[in-house]
């Protein structure tokens, strides 16, 4: 069982919220990609939803969300690729522990 189909079970039985007029899964999904590192305008984006409702539930469930460690990493690469998305320019980047090789951080402008 993926975290995935825990986190909708655990907010369910911590009755972090009220009303489920936007399904659980939804909220949980959209707090989760907010906490990965993207705006909440840009989460809004995905998903067709208003970016104040993705605030309102990334603070609601922020006290059920696991909490990041902290790490000290040494030193990070980051490369750029422009690329042509939809007609226009976009410029996708990623930053990568350079010991571990583990992705930091991904973007797209």
């Amino acid at each position: 069982m993926s975290s995935l189909d825990v986190l909708p079970d655990r907010v369910r039985a911590s009755r972090v919220f009220r009303r489920n007029k936007v399904a659980l899964e939804v909220k949980v999904l959209a707090a989760l990609i907010y906490f990965s590192g993207l705006s909440y305008r840009e989460v809004s984006s995905l998903g067709g939803l208003y970016y104040k409702a993705v605030r309102l539930w990334y603070n609601a469930l922020k006290d059920v969300l696991p909490k990041p460690e902290r790490r000290y990493r040494r030193l990070i690469a980051v490369d750029e690729n422009k690329s042509k998305l939809g007609g226009e320019q976009a410029y996708i980047w990623a930053a990568r522990d350079i010991e571990t090789k583990e992705i930091v951080a991904i973007g797209l402008a």
